[in-house]
């Protein structure tokens, strides 16, 4: 019964550092969620677009074989150029059409994208490197302004729609939209818990600001404390090794004055 008490006691060990591996990247999940919201909110100029904006992200990261953090991360480079939220799903296809067509990652295709729209075809260096630009119509030498290169780029992309969806059907898109979807429920299970382990933290700020000079006190005296041991323990290292050092010594010669008197009486 012992062998199985032991099991039992490892199984559970394994369980409860799961859940709290589970819990720890929900949260975290949770929190970047947070993050992104309020960085779109302060591009869109209120929560409630901020937070729409937000939903349209996850929309459309179950549609392509795009990671979340890719399209989260490239969202608010892409709200940038979007007059509006239909826009903004907009240019998040026209990006991962064009990602998908010359094998360029979503976030440089995005980033490009945002450069093309905001300066010109020009400054669009990795769009003229992969091909993209000169696909699109636009001829080496030419000077083409803003809103030309939007059109054109617009309308090439009407040319490739699609080319994303078409990912989504082999295994790598597979992939990316199963771990979208655990990234979603890591999510909600973490938007659950944020707020609980939130006012624990600011309660521990505000614990910790009320009572600095007591806190840093006792900080300094963990410290001082900790050197002290560590110092104590190096000197009783060094005092143990010299008597090791000495008996070592002690046993060599007693094993030499042996030998000595074996061939003395040989």
């Amino acid at each position: 019964f012992s062998g199985l008490k032991d099991k039992s006691f490892d199984v559970a060990v394994a369980g409860i550092t799961i859940a709290f591996r589970q819990l720890t990247s929900s949260i975290s999940t949770a929190a970047r969620f947070q993050d992104i919201e309020t960085t779109l909110t302060n591009i869109t100029g209120s929560a409630e677009a901020g937070a729409y904006a937000l939903s349209l992200v996850k929309d459309e990261a179950t549609k392509l074989p795009i990671a979340f953090d890719e399209l989260a991360g490239s969202a608010p480079v892409l709200s940038t150029i979007s007059d509006d939220l239909g826009g903004l799903r907009k240019n998040i296809n026209l990006a991962a059409d064009i990602s998908a067509q010359f094998g360029i990652g979503f976030t440089e295709a995005a980033s490009s994208l945002q450069r093309a729209f905001s300066a010109g075809a020009g400054a669009a260096d990795l769009f003229r490197e992969r091909g993209v630009l000169s696909a699109a119509g636009f001829q080496a030498g030419v000077s083409y302004s803003i809103d030309e290169t939007r059109k054109k780029l617009e309308e090439y992309g009407e040319s490739i729609k699609g080319a994303a969806q078409t990912l989504s059907q082999t295994f790598t898109g597979a992939v990316s939209q199963a771990g979208d979807r655990i990234t979603l429920f890591q999510a909600a299970m973490g938007e659950e818990t944020l707020p609980f382990f939130t006012a624990t933290l600011r309660e521990l700020v505000s614990v910790f600001d009320e009572s600095g000079d007591a806190a840093y006190a006792t900080a300094k005296t963990i410290g001082k404390n900790v050197v002290e041991g560590f110092q104590n323990a190096v000197i009783g290292g060094a005092y143990l090794l010299d008597v090791l050092e000495a008996a070592k010594n002690a046993f060599v010669e007693i094993v030499t004055l042996g030998g000595l008197l074996d061939g003395a009486y040989a």
